[in-house]
């Protein structure tokens, strides 16, 4: 029901930034993304602050500390 992504960069996060389905690690990704049936969680060591803005864009974003 619950589906969490770890990912080692803020690189990584491009599956959903700067989308490419021709790209494998971005298929990979996505299906990850689309099982989630309650709720997604994606964790990365840092954000920058431009690429938070374009997530919560996106989606509904809640910050976990």
């Amino acid at each position: 029901d619950n589906v969490l992504i770890v990912l080692e960069n803020e690189k990584e996060l491009d599956f959903i930034l700067n989308p490419d389905l021709k790209n494998e690690e971005h298929r990979v990704r996505y299906v990850g993304v689309s099982r989630a049936k309650v709720k997604l969680f994606i964790t990365v060591p840092t954000l920058k602050p431009e690429s938070k803005a374009k997530i919560e864009q996106n989606l509904q974003v809640i910050y976990l500390s």
